[in-house]
This record gives C-alpha cells, structure tokens and sequence, in this order.
C-alpha cells in the first residue's frame, strides 16, 4: 500500500482522536484538517503537525493530493452534505455515523459512491468489536438458529456521557438505542427511546 494524504473535517472529540491516530500513521503522508473552532484547529494543527488548517473544509476538497477524508463534524445535519461535497470532489469517504438525517440522503450517497468508485464507509467501532463480530458470525453461518428478534443496548460511563452532553442537546438516556429485527419477516426497525 502507497502512503496516502488524508483530510479531517471536524476535530472535536472523535474527530480530534481520529486526527492524532492518522498523524502517527505509517501510511499517512499528510495530514490536512478543517475546523469551525479556531482555538481546537489551532491545537490540533500543532500537536499533528497538520499540512494544512482551515475554517472552511470546501478549501480542503480543492486539493488533488489528498485522496480520502474523515468527516467528524457536529451537529449531525452536517454529515450528508459534507459528504456528498467530499464524494463530487473525487474523495474516498470515512463518515462518522449518522450517514444522514433522511433515507433518500443515505441513498445519494451509496449512489454516488458506488457511481464515482469510491471507498465510502460509515465509522461504527463496534463492529469491529470481537463480541459483536463474533455474534455476527454465528447468525451467517447459522450457530444460533434463525433469529427472529434481538436486543441490543448500550450503557455508557457518567465521564463519556458528560463528553457527550457537552457537545448535543440531548442526555445520555435520550442517545439510549435499541433495535429489534424481525428477521422472520425481513424487516428491521430501530428506535430510540
């Protein structure tokens, strides 16, 4: 594999380790971030040692020489159309979940992806999770029987739901997500209570 370069569009908390991770990556050649909070840009530059630091990521999707893109900015209504302006500029595409707010936003996206050729993922962590792959597995190659519903719940610390609050107006028992999959019938539905 070719050391590449790579483009952070917001450096708040997940954006901010994801910068410092790819600094000290092997296969990183550059780093460029962009950044609306001049002090976290100003930070984060110096303690990447970034190519580039900007306010306004449209300066970052005019350089040919950086390939694939992070996007971890907030709020989430932001991520469909960073998105779908890193994927027109030819950008391979790391989206931190939500993929968007709409359906039919979700499916440009894959669209254009798929249409322009380019990488395009959604940074869930957890299914990299060795519980997770490993339930993951049982269910496709048929350990566990057919499933016909599943419970899924996540309970975070006191520390990460403060981090979390601090940055979206809604409490840790609001961002609380289960979903059920009926897999009998092929339909899946997912709720946020």
């Amino acid at each position: 594999m070719k050391p590449i370069e790579v483009a952070v569009i917001g450096t708040g908390w997940c954006g901010g380790i994801r910068a410092q991770t790819l600094a000290n990556h092997a296969l990183v050649k550059g780093l460029h971030l962009a950044e609306v909070n001049a002090p976290r840009l100003a930070e984060l530059a110096g303690k990447t040692k970034a190519k580039t630091a900007v306010a306004d990521y449209q300066e970052l999707l005019k350089k040919t020489d950086i390939e694939a893109v992070y996007i971890s900015a907030t709020p989430e209504t932001t991520h469909y159309p960073i998105a779908r302006d890193c994927l027109a500029a030819g950008k391979h595409v790391f989206l931190e979940k939500p993929i968007a707010l709409e359906l039919s936003e979700a499916d440009e996206l894959i669209k254009t992806s798929k249409d322009k050729n380019l990488k395009f993922t959604i940074g869930y962590s957890q299914r990299f999770n060795p519980k997770f792959a490993y339930v993951r597995q049982c269910i496709r190659d048929g350990t566990i029987g057919k499933p016909v519903s599943a419970l899924v719940s996540r309970h975070i610390t006191r520390s990460l739901g403060k981090k979390i609050s601090g940055r979206v107006k809604l409490s840790p028992a609001a961002m609380y997500t289960s979903i059920t999959m009926r897999a009998c019938s092929g339909v899946t539905s997912t709720g946020r209570s």
